[in-house]
C-alpha cells in the first residue's frame, strides 16, 4: 500500500481533513462576508479595520491557550469550538432579521468567533500525530496545506460572487450548514486507546485532584517558551516570521503592480492567484521532495530558490505579464513546500503534549509580524516603486536560503524521517 493511499484510507485522518476542508471554506467565505457586512453597516474603513484587527487578536494572543490546548481532548475541543461558532454565527441572522443589530454587538461577536477559531487549527496540528504515524505526517500536513491554499484560492473570489447574488442572511446560514457538517464529521474521530490512556495519565499526574490549576498553567506557559527559545528551534522560527512579514505586504504592494503593468483589475486577482496556486502546487510536491532531501539543504535551496524567482518576477513586471506571472508561480513553489515541513516539525520536535503550545507560540509571533509588514509595505509602496521594493524583498528572500547554508546546525538538520526531539539539544 502506498504512503497515500495508507493515509487517506486512514479513517480519523479522513474524518479530521474534510472538517478541516469545510472549516477553511466557512472562514474564507465569512471572512469576506463579514468585512463587507461592517462597511456596509458603517460606510467606514475605520470599522473594517476594527474588524480586521479583532480577527487578528485571537491569534496574537494564541500563545495564552497553548497550554489548555495541550491539556485538553482535542477532539472534544474541536467540537466545542465548532458549536460555538455556529451559535455564534447563527445570532447575526437572527438580530438581521429581527432588526436588532449593533455595530457594536456585531464586533463583539466577530472577535469571539475568531478566538473559538483559533483554538480549532492548534489542535488540529496537535492532533494530527496521534492520528497519523511519524512517517505519513508530511503527506498528511500536504493535503491540510492543500486543502488550505485551495479554498483560499477558490472562496476568496466566490465569496464576492456569493454576496452579488445571495443575501448576506443567507450566506450565513449556508455557514452554519456547513459547520453542522464539519461538527458531524468531527464526532467520528476517535483517538487511539493508548494515546488516550496515555494523556490521561499524564494529565491526571501533573493536576492534582484532577484539576487544571493557575500555578500548573503558569509553569505550562513556562515549559513551553523554554523549548520554543532553544537556539536551533529560534534559528528555524525565525526565517518563518521573516517570510511571512515579507509576504503579508504582498496584497498592498499588488494593486500597484497591476497599475504598473496596464491598470487593470484582473491583473490584481491574477497576481494573487499565481501567488496562491504556486504554493498549493508546491505543498503537493512537498512530501516527494523531503523523502529524498535533507530538511536543511530542502529549506536552504528552497529559500534560496524562491528569493531568486521573486528578483526574476521583480525585473520582468516592468516589461511582461506573462514571464511576471509565470516567476510569481515559481517563487511560490519552495514556500508551499518548505511551509509543510514546519508544519511537520512543530509535530515531531517538541513532545507530544507540547505541540500547542509551540504551535500557538509560533502562531503568535507570525501574526504580529504581518500587521507590522503590511503596514510598512503600504508606507514604503507609496514612496518607492512597487517594484523596487519586490526586488528588495527577493534579495532578503535569497539571504535566508543563504544564511540556512551557511550555519552548520541548519544546514546538517537530517531528513524528516530521522528527527525527533533529541535534534534541539
Amino acid at each position: 500500500m502506498t504512503k497515500l493511499n495508507r493515509v487517506l484510507l486512514n479513517k480519523n485522518f479522513s474524518l479530521l481533513l474534510g472538517g478541516r476542508f469545510l472549516t477553511n471554506i466557512v472562514d474564507s467565505i465569512y471572512y469576506i462576508t463579514i468585512m463587507w457586512m461592517v462597511f456596509e453597516m458603517t460606510g467606514s474603513s475605520l470599522y473594517t479595520g476594527i474588524a480586521g484587527a479583532l480577527i487578528l487578536t485571537p491569534e496574537m494572543l494564541g500563545f495564552l491557550y497553548g497550554p489548555l490546548i495541550d491539556k485538553i481532548n482535542k477532539r472534544n475541543l474541536l467540537i466545542f469550538s465548532t458549536v460555538m461558532q455556529a451559535l455564534l454565527l447563527l445570532s447575526i441572522p437572527i438580530m438581521e432579521l429581527s432588526n436588532t443589530i449593533h455595530i457594536v454587538t456585531l464586533l463583539a461577536i466577530v472577535f469571539f468567533v475568531a478566538l473559538f477559531t483559533e483554538f480549532t487549527y492548534p489542535a488540529e496540528t496537535a492532533l494530527l500525530p496521534a492520528i497519523v504515524e511519524k512517517d505519513d505526517l508530511v503527506k498528511a500536513n500536504s493535503f491540510f496545506s492543500i486543502a488550505k491554499q485551495g479554498t483560499d484560492l477558490a472562496f476568496n473570489a466566490l465569496a464576492g460572487i456569493l454576496i452579488s447574488v445571495f443575501s448576506i442572511t443567507a450566506i450565513f446560514f449556508m455557514d452554519i450548514f456547513l459547520l453542522l457538517i464539519v461538527l458531524f464529521l468531527f464526532s467520528f474521530i476517535k483517538i487511539p486507546s493508548k494515546v488516550k490512556a496515555q494523556q490521561t495519565s499524564d494529565n491526571y499526574a501533573e493536576c492534582e485532584d484532577g484539576k487544571y490549576k493557575i500555578k500548573q498553567y503558569l509553569n505550562d506557559l513556562k515549559e513551553g517558551f523554554n523549548t520554543f527559545k532553544k537556539p536551533l528551534f529560534l534559528k528555524m522560527i525565525v526565517p518563518l516570521v521573516i517570510i511571512n512579514f515579507v509576504f503579508s505586504g504582498v496584497t498592498i504592494i499588488f494593486p500597484a503592480l497591476s497599475v504598473n503593468l496596464g491598470g487593470e483589475s484582473w491583473l490584481y486577482g491574477l497576481l494573487m492567484a499565481c501567488f496562491s496556486g504556486g504554493m498549493m502546487i508546491g505543498s503537493v510536491f512537498s512530501n516527494s521532495i523531503s523523502s529524498k532531501v535533507d530538511v536543511g539543504y530542502m529549506m536552504g535551496f528552497g529559500y534560496l530558490l524562491s528569493g531568486v524567482f521573486w528578483i526574476l518576477m521583480s525585473i520582468s513586471s516592468s516589461h511582461s505579464i506573462i514571464l511576471t506571472c509565470i516567476f510569481l508561480l515559481l517563487s511560490g513553489l519552495p514556500i508551499g513546500a518548505t511551509n509543510v515541513i514546519y508544519s511537520t516539525l512543530f509535530q515531531i520536535l517538541p513532545n507530544e503534549d507540547m505541540i500547542a503550545r509551540i504551535t500557538t507560540l509560533t502562531f503568535s509571533l507570525i501574526t504580529l509580524a504581518m500587521p507590522i509588514g503590511s503596514v510598512l509595505s503600504g508606507l514604503v509602496s507609496d514612496l518607492f516603486n512597487p517594484i523596487l521594493i519586490l526586488l528588495v524583498n527577493g534579495i532578503m528572500i535569497s539571504l535566508l536560503g543563504v544564511n540556512w547554508l551557511i550555519s552548520g546546525r541548519l544546514r546538517n538538520l537530517p531528513n524528516v524521517s530521522k528527527m525527533d526531539s533529541s535534534v534541539l539539544e
